[in-house]
């Protein structure tokens, strides 16, 4: 049985005449977490929505579960069983915790309440605050929110874009706690980062991004004992 469920093979694109990434090439299995690390601005994003279908490529394939996905609808994607996670606090303020999660059922709508019930579960903070307004949570709670609405569409693969970025210490283990209990359930995931704290115990596979190529990939603690290439990469030293 082929275990493959993101293929992405020599995927160019970007923004009109803009090149952003440039003949990438990467693959996530089964139950696989992998890292895409890579400084900020160097294309980690825009390959994160050209899997989404949010950003068109221009050369190359893109294909999930052995079907060719570059070209579809971004909800045709999620039906499909990819949810993306972006960076930053993206709720509905206005709001609850539990009307934010509902929101997130939109395409798999039968069920729905007693996913919210499972997903909370997980999350004993949000449950404890589930008819709170959205805008009174706090921004690591915000994230923690984003994260469980993207678990709505009950994905098979869950691409998380800077997770932690901007959060306190305390919160980031909070949240990383929590992407590896997402991750024993079986869930693919592709994990965007900058920094390489916390992927040990997480991630299994790690690329590493710049300038929208992939300059080094292997087994994670392979590239994370690579320490004078990774850093090159990171950050030009």
């Amino acid at each position: 049985m082929n275990d493959e469920y993101l293929s992405v093979k020599e995927v160019t694109g970007g923004y009109g005449d803009y090149i952003v990434i440039d003949g990438v090439s990467l693959r996530i299995k089964k139950r696989q977490v992998v890292a895409l690390l890579g400084p900020n601005g160097h294309g980690k994003t825009t390959l994160a929505k050209m899997i989404s279908c949010l950003v068109p490529i221009s050369g190359g394939a893109i294909t999930f579960r052995g079907e060719r996905i570059d070209g579809h609808h971004p909800d045709q994607v999620v039906r499909l069983g990819i949810s993306h996670i972006p960076q930053g606090d993206q709720v509905f303020t206005q709001m609850s915790v539990e009307e934010n999660l509902l929101a997130g059922a939109y395409l798999r709508w039968e069920g729905r309440q007693n996913r919210v019930a499972e997903i909370l579960s997980t999350f004993p903070q949000l449950e404890q605050r589930k008819q709170v307004a959205a805008r009174v949570l706090s921004g690591g709670e915000r994230r923690m929110l984003a994260l469980a609405r993207g678990l709505m569409s009950s994905p098979s693969l869950l691409i998380v874009d800077e997770p932690s970025l901007g959060l306190a210490p305390r919160m980031r283990e909070t949240l990383y706690d929590l992407l590896k209990k997402i991750s024993v359930t079986g869930t693919s995931m592709l994990l965007i980062e900058e920094k390489t704290s916390h992927l040990q115990g997480l991630a299994d596979y790690v690329y590493v991004m710049e300038s929208g190529k992939i300059v080094l990939n292997g087994e994670t603690a392979d590239v994370l004992n690579n320490t004078d290439e990774l850093m090159k990469a990171l950050i030009g030293v």
